[in-house]
């Protein structure tokens, strides 16, 4: 069809330009070649020049039925890259809006008509990962080298980034630990391998790769912190052993004041300490840490903690966060707790009815329910056994 146009126009311009000849005579145009001259009358040219393009017009299209040269020379303009352009944006725009396999099926299915086959088939790969087929995720990723072999690194980059995604860290640190025997410092390659040591939980592996990625400055601001966050949680878990509380403080000590402030890492020293059997010094670290770490929940895991180290002395520290927290319903029960554990009931009873004035909480009522059992007040206990279960089965309701 275009080739029809093409000599249509050809016609018309050779029949305006005789047109013209008659109607415009004269003008002339000399071209000298070596001791040659020619000369031609400006219509002579322009029909020439006209006569030329058409004959490369034929001579294209004749040799454009030859695979080699369609594969390696492509006009721009030709419907066939127009159409390849066209769907290869329709279906980005549907992978973004969602409509994933007809995404997938569009962008394969024109693969052959694009100008850039490699991003075709890279869009479909991701395309088939959010469909979950795999299979077929790792057949486009294969098309995708195959069509631009110079792209191939940065394709194994994309399998790894999609594996990685789909929850499969070890075959993304294979692709990984491959890669790098071509390109051991490339950013994109160091800053995958990191992800991935880390959802692998490899701290040692990450530790190795820490310098390479400071140094190359791979990482952007929110993900170092990230990672680094990460790798300090690991550091600590991995110190956990029993009798090795010593071991778990010094590596908290030893990090900068704002990474101790980091709510994760401070979950993490209290819990491995917890765990490894040092319930004491945990409790000791949670109260030296929660001003600055302030939560309703950890404020009531220190008062469980406390209780079950029998840490009755912490009393005197938390009494004062009662001013800077008047409506912490989780403190005024861990005070309660407190003051139960060292005999003071009465206050006890006051800390416990102000922390379920400011929130209803079965754990709460039933510690009050068995305080009031204590000092006598059967109907007042029952009460808030009733209550309590109530909450509790509201609470499940939720759930």
């Amino acid at each position: 069809m275009k080739l029809l146009w093409s000599v249509w126009g050809l016609a018309a311009g050779v029949l305006l330009l005789w047109v013209l000849s008659g109607l415009f005579p004269g003008g002339w145009v000399a071209i000298r070649i070596g001791h040659q001259d020619i000369e031609l009358s400006l219509v002579m040219l322009f029909l020439t020049v006209v006569l030329f393009y058409g004959f490369l017009l034929l001579l294209s299209t004749f040799l454009a039925g030859f695979g080699w040269f369609s594969r390696t020379v492509r006009d721009p303009f030709s419907l066939r890259w127009r159409i390849g352009r066209r769907q290869l944006i329709r279906g980005v725009i549907e992978l973004a809006e969602g409509r994933w396999i007809r995404a997938e099926k569009r962008l394969v299915r024109f693969a052959r008509l694009s100008e850039v086959p490699l991003v075709n088939y890279l869009w479909a790969a991701r395309a088939a990962q959010l469909n979950g087929a795999d299979e077929r995720r790792d057949r486009y990723l294969r098309q995708a080298a195959e069509s631009t072999p110079e792209a191939a690194f940065a394709v194994e980059l994309t399998q790894a980034e999609l594996e990685l995604a789909r929850g499969q860290a070890g075959r993304a640190r294979t692709i990984l630990e491959k890669l790098a025997t071509r390109d051991s410092a490339n950013p994109q390659r160091l800053r995958l391998l990191a992800r991935t040591l880390g959802a692998l939980g490899d701290w040692p592996g990450l530790e190795t790769l820490w310098p390479k990625l400071i140094q190359g400055k791979v990482l952007r601001e929110a993900e170092r912190t990230t990672l680094e966050q990460k790798l300090i949680v690991g550091r600590i878990h991995a110190a956990a052993h029993p009798g090795g509380a010593a071991g778990v403080l010094r590596i908290f000590r030893e990090l900068k004041s704002g990474q101790r402030r980091h709510p994760e890492v401070v979950d993490a020293v209290v819990g491995t300490l917890a765990t490894i059997g040092a319930a004491r010094a945990a409790v000791e670290q949670l109260a030296e840490s929660l001003p600055e770490v302030w939560s309703e929940e950890r404020v009531m895991h220190l008062g469980r903690l406390a209780v079950s180290a029998g840490a009755v002395d912490l009393l005197a520290k938390a009494e004062p966060w009662a001013v800077r927290y008047p409506e912490s319903a989780s403190l005024h029960y861990v005070l309660g707790l407190l003051c139960e554990s060292r005999g003071q009931r009465g206050r006890a009873r006051a800390h416990f009815e102000r922390s379920l004035s400011v929130r209803a909480d079965p754990e709460v009522a039933l510690a009050l329910s068995q305080l009031l059992e204590e000092l006598g007040d059967q109907e007042g206990a029952k009460e808030r056994a009733r209550e309590g279960l109530r909450q509790l089965v509201d609470l499940e309701k939720r759930m």
